[in-house]
């Protein structure tokens, strides 16, 4: 079972780039490496995760029962996949959803 990385870190999934930082460098000042080495490494792997907006998106999106994306629960995508998203069908509502979110892709 994974940690949750929100959990993890004390930020909300709404915050912004800076608390996640801010919210980061206090753990690993609390944690630090050199006397608990497994704990700043989870730590690290969270920061990893939710860093910058496009990631906290993208890992709200694919990591199940972190984020309430209706479109993905609810039965959006094709019939075909058992409720489960193509390949294709993730690709483009992942692209609306950072479209419309501001972020741009490549």
């Amino acid at each position: 079972m994974t940690i949750d990385p929100f959990y993890l870190l004390g930020v909300e999934r709404e915050t912004d780039d800076e608390s996640v930082r801010k919210a980061y460098l206090e753990k690993i000042r609390q944690w630090p490496p050199e006397h608990y080495p497994e704990r700043f490494q989870k730590i690290s792997e969270a920061y990893s995760l939710v860093q910058t907006r496009k990631k906290r998106l993208v890992f709200q999106l694919f990591h199940r029962g972190s984020a309430d994306f209706a479109p993905v629960k609810g039965g959006f995508f094709s019939a075909n996949t058992r409720g489960r998203p193509t390949q294709d069908e993730l690709k483009g509502w992942l692209k609306k959803v950072l479209i419309s979110s501001g972020i741009k892709g490549r």
